[in-house]
């Protein structure tokens, strides 16, 4: 008898043991060699999967602290169960079956090859893709089972395309994923990993003269492919959901959430002085009780007023006119205990609309007081990140984030269940710790206060705040994929592409917005240019030449032409390109220009102080004094440490931002010596700078 090799382990406490110490002390030892697929599985079963968890074991339970925050850590997500994929009748094939099955699932959690690297796939991915092999086994198992007990060896690309995808309906999205999950166990069974493999893609081509694959079996109905649902997650919120959804949440804020924190606690007192006498809830003293202080509770607005009904927050359900007004103060503690839930979604949809935030890292955060007075929400992230147990960030937060937080942070001291730390509670769930699913949280809001009729078709999801958000970005900030890169956490601008072109028509948007910025941009140049408060290469041309363009006959155009001047001058909008916030590049396609050494569009990017294209607005001058001024600091101090060559550098630099502005350069050169000498040495010798 083969004598076998015990593997041992350490017990740990399951929740409390970090991803890098379990991998170090156990997974990083099954990745010595490749040949895993013939190891012992008396030995092989033993080796302990999760930390108290062998690989032989009925059900094995991922800690939720290594999971990220929301539907993930739910017990469905955390929980797998390999027998799941099917048990066959025959006992000694129902082995072979099982130990195929954890043999596969082990391949998934162990480092492979990607993009170059060596990638170890966090546990979140692993459990999806356990659940899409536990899928396929099941399928393989009622459909098409094995006789030798093998899962893989009697599934075929037939199997797989042709039948299992149509009958199931999956999307574009799931089939890619199922397919993911295929090519990782090709490539352990190709390295000697596992022995039941995926063999399928080398005889999925067949040459032309070869009968093709039926889509069904002789004399078994037919399946067609099922629409894919739609998709209610990658578009962005409609501009009047979220300016309906804005007004509603700071009305909320400035009118009835602290009044509804402090009359819940006061009706918590009554409930826990009934408690003492022995006393339940549901006793009818209790009842009548919480309902009489809830309704002689001083209701009021902010501006003082009493509140019976509340007109601007309105019901909108299948048995109620969304009209009809929603009376005040509601009729028992659930009715509160209802609003108190609905601030909570409204308070974490202003937070994803002011951070863009994923679901998961909204619910991660920690309930931290002190962190509220920075102005910053902090939490973990979990994806984009070479840390395996998250990495931790921040967000800055508009004021009125800021206010919602206050707010959470009280209902989270009283609804937040012992022992955890959450800013996110469960408001009805007594028995859960944490709040699994933000989407449900904000959707219910939304339900109540009657926002669903401008979802169009499409739920509350969560996650369409970060589409709304770039949107928002790329239609109104300058650099907006470099400022949605670093906000949404993205690798490439690749990924941040994706979410600026969810919106069906950012282009047409964006075109439009670029014009009407166009036309904008141009009515304050010529303002400003006829006022002669604008410097720059083209700025004499046009003070020279506008009144002649503007003259119709003998009379001038009043200021209600000024669009019309404005279509005119930039060709309806084609011309006049922002350099940077304060100049504008006047240049036409045709024109010369020294950003293009020649004919052609003008390039924004190499844009010189000295092109008389140039136009520069009076918001530019502030901006030019302060780049002279800090440059000048700069200098000071590379000449102070002997570094030449920067300070010629910086020398350039000056002399770029003193053409810029006579009387910026008229100020500066009165008031300091060393810039007034850098100047004249300038205009002894123009051709040194």
């Amino acid at each position: 008898m083969e004598r076998t090799q015990t593997i041992k382990h350490k017990v740990y406490p399951n929740d409390y043991i970090s991803r890098d110490q379990w991998r170090d002390a156990s997974i990083a030892d099954l990745t010595k060699d490749d040949g895993l697929a013939s190891r012992p599985w008396a030995e092989l079963r033993r080796f302990e999967i999760l930390p108290n968890c062998r690989l032989d074991a009925s059900t094995w339970r991922i800690p939720t602290s290594w999971m990220p925050a929301g539907n993930k850590r739910a017990i469905s997500s955390v929980t797998i169960v390999p027998s799941r994929a099917g048990i066959d009748a025959n006992c000694k094939l129902a082995a072979v079956r099982d130990e195929s099955i954890r043999r596969a699932m082990l391949a998934l959690l162990l480092p492979r090859r990607y993009r170059g690297g060596i990638y170890a796939p966090a546990y979140s991915t692993w459990s999806d893709q356990c659940r899409q092999l536990l899928t396929m086994a099941a399928w393989q198992m009622e459909h098409s089972p094995s006789d030798d007990g093998s899962i893989f060896n009697a599934f075929t690309f037939d199997n797989l395309n042709n039948r299992m995808f149509v009958q199931k309906g999956y999307r574009s999205i799931t089939r890619k994923a199922f397919v993911k999950t295929l090519d990782i166990l090709i490539d352990a069974g190709l390295r000697g990993v596992i022995s039941d493999w995926p063999r399928f893609y080398r005889c999925a081509d067949k040459s032309a003269g070869s009968p093709s694959i039926e889509r069904s079996r002789l004399g078994e109905q037919a399946h067609s492919m099922e629409q894919p649902a739609l998709n209610k997650s990658n578009r962005n919120f409609s501009d009047t959901f979220v300016t309906e959804f804005v007004e509603r949440a700071r009305w909320l804020q400035d009118n009835l959430a602290d009044q509804i924190i402090d009359c819940w606690k006061k009706d918590q007192a009554i409930r826990r002085k009934f408690a003492k006498a022995g006393k339940a809830g549901k006793d009818h003293d209790v009842v009548v009780a919480r309902r009489k202080c809830i309704q002689k509770y001083d209701w009021r607005d902010c501006s003082g007023r009493p509140l019976t009904q509340l007109t601007f927050l309105q019901y909108s359900t299948d048995h109620q006119d969304p009209s009809t007004a929603m009376s005040w103060p509601p009729d028992s503690a659930r009715g509160l205990r209802e609003m108190i839930s609905t601030l909570q979604g409204f308070n974490l949809g202003i937070v994803a609309l002011c951070t863009g935030a994923r679901s998961s890292e909204l619910l991660a955060a920690e309930d931290m007081p002190l962190g509220l007075q920075d102005g910053r929400y902090a939490s973990t992230t979990f994806k984009m990140v070479d840390e395996t147990g998250g990495k931790l960030r921040d967000w800055p937060l508009h004021a009125i984030a800021v206010r919602a937080l206050h707010i959470q942070h009280q209902i989270a001291a009283l609804f937040r269940p012992k022992r955890s730390k959450a800013l996110w509670v469960p408001v009805f769930e007594d028995r859960v710790q944490d709040v699994h699913h933000g989407t449900k949280q904000f959707a219910r809001a939304v339900n109540l206060l009657g926002l669903g009729k401008h979802l169009d078709d499409r739920n509350a999801h969560l996650h369409r705040w970060r589409h709304t958000v770039a949107r928002l970005i790329a239609l109104a900030v300058v650099s907006a994929p470099q400022v949605l890169l670093d906000l949404f956490g993205h690798r490439d601008f690749g990924m941040t592409l994706q979410y600026i072109l969810s919106a069906p028509r950012i282009a047409e948007e964006a075109i439009r917005i670029a014009r009407e910025e166009t036309y904008v941009m141009a009515e304050n140049a010529i303002t400003e240019t006829l006022m002669g408060e604008t410097s720059g290469g083209a700025s004499e041309k046009l003070r020279v030449n506008l009144p002649k363009a503007m003259r119709h006959g003998k009379d001038l155009f009043d200021t209600s032409s000024l669009r019309e001047t404005a279509e005119v001058l930039t060709f309806r909008g084609a011309h006049f390109n922002l350099v940077r916030p304060g100049v504008i590049c006047t240049k036409g396609r045709g024109e010369f220009g020294p950003c293009t050494a020649g004919r052609g569009a003008p390039d924004p990017g190499a844009c010189r102080t000295s092109c008389d294209k140039r136009l520069e607005l009076a918001i530019s001058k502030k901006q030019c004094e302060e780049t002279l001024l800090f440059l000048r600091l700069e200098r000071l101090s590379a000449v102070s440490e002997g570094l030449e060559m920067l300070v010629e550098n910086i020398n350039g630099q000056m002399v770029s931002e003193l053409r810029r502005w006579d009387d910026v350069r008229k100020r500066l050169t009165a008031t300091y010596n060393d810039i007034r000498t850098l100047w004249d040495e300038e205009q002894r010798c123009p051709a040194k700078f």
